[in-house]
């Protein structure tokens, strides 16, 4: 049960059943947004050798910061990753397909958190560990991308192509050594 909370399976099968509040999931929308701060590498790099120039002609004075910041300059990149504050109606994207079988169409990703458990003391330092605000530091965070326009999900939380999900986060931590057998039962939690 323990492995179970909080796992890819345990998501979908809350998001298939309409149950993620009850189940202790809060999901938000992740999208890629055009960074406003954002300089191209050749201008970075033409503003560097510029200041480098001005630090020869003035014998270092008054420039040195400016070469920190435009080394900083260097590491930003395009596109910025913003969580949606909004309401996100993570239903209404939900289409069933068979029976037992569901889709969901989303843009971006799904910035997902589940609030009934906190994160191992392991986790931090595991390279797993991904930025989240401030309100969300006690809960477990993971995002979940998907390859295609539509990812298949079961009734039981499966997916139904593996290779079109890819998942961060807390999830991607537990994912192999917590993986609950196919056939389990959701009894004791």
């Amino acid at each position: 049960a323990q492995a179970y909370k909080g796992s890819p399976e345990h998501f979908f099968t809350a998001l298939y059943k309409n149950a993620l509040q009850s189940e202790g999931f809060i999901v938000k929308n992740l999208v890629k947004k055009k960074n406003p701060e954002y300089v191209p590498p050749v201008e970075v790099d033409e503003n560097i050798e510029r200041a480098s120039k001005k630090i020869e002609e003035n014998k270092g004075r008054y420039f040195s910061d400016v070469l920190t910041i435009l080394e900083n300059k260097k590491k930003q990149t395009d596109s910025i990753e913003v969580i949606s504050r909004g309401a996100f109606h993570i239903s209404d994207l939900l289409q069933q397909k068979t029976e037992n079988l569901k889709s969901i169409h989303f843009n971006g990703a799904l910035y997902v958190i589940y609030t009934q458990e906190g994160e191992s003391s392991s986790y931090a330092s595991s390279g797993y560990s991904i930025a989240r605000p401030e309100d969300y530091t006690r809960y477990q965070v993971s995002v979940v991308n998907h390859a295609n326009r539509e990812l298949n999900f079961y009734s039981d939380g499966r997916i139904f192509d593996p290779a079109s999900i890819v998942v961060e986060g807390y999830m991607a931590y537990e994912r192999i050594a917590d993986m609950v057998p196919r056939d389990y039962l959701v009894t004791d939690y």
